[in-house]
């Protein structure tokens, strides 16, 4: 599906109407229909944003991460934070478990969909960085995360 913006559409609804002040035109052809096999946008899978889909599979990457925690449910919510093009999905755990009361896991984004690069910690309030992935490789990130960092949960 594409996304039109409010004032395209508008323009366009209005269209038929503006026809009787314009010159004649040539009959337009109908566009066809997108290819099935048509490539999705980078960082897309399906036709979801690379930011959605992180945060759709951040709560079962913490369970993975985080394995002597199996009882642990994760909220996954966007960041405002940017490093570059990646993705920051924050993360809060149900419970005080795991060590951390929050986490921000820090995604790439490829023609594969999104792929985990680090984890960092809230940490005496600030974000630190606890972990990486092999996927990283040789791309250096910051020991902290830039911000203050907030209460987990709050708005």
């Amino acid at each position: 599906m594409v996304r039109v913006p409010r004032t395209v559409a508008l323009a366009l609804a209005a269209m038929p109407f503006l026809g009787a002040c314009s010159p004649a035109e040539e009959p337009q052809v109908p566009a066809s229909p997108p290819s099935e096999h048509a490539s999705p946008p980078v960082g897309a899978v399906g036709s979801m944003e690379c930011g959605d889909s992180a945060l759709l599979e951040a709560p079962g990457e913490a369970a993975t991460a985080f394995p002597d925690n199996p009882g642990v449910e994760w909220t996954a919510r966007p960041t405002d934070v940017v490093i570059g093009e990646l993705v920051i999905v924050g993360l809060t755990p149900d419970r005080d478990e795991v060590g951390y009361p929050e986490l921000r896991f820090v995604y790439r984004c490829d023609t594969h969909g999104p792929a985990r690069i680090a984890t960092y910690a809230l940490d005496e309030g600030r974000f630190v960085l606890l972990a990486t992935t092999d996927v990283l490789g040789d791309e250096e990130l910051p020991a902290e995360l830039a911000g203050p960092a907030a209460e987990p949960g709050a708005p």
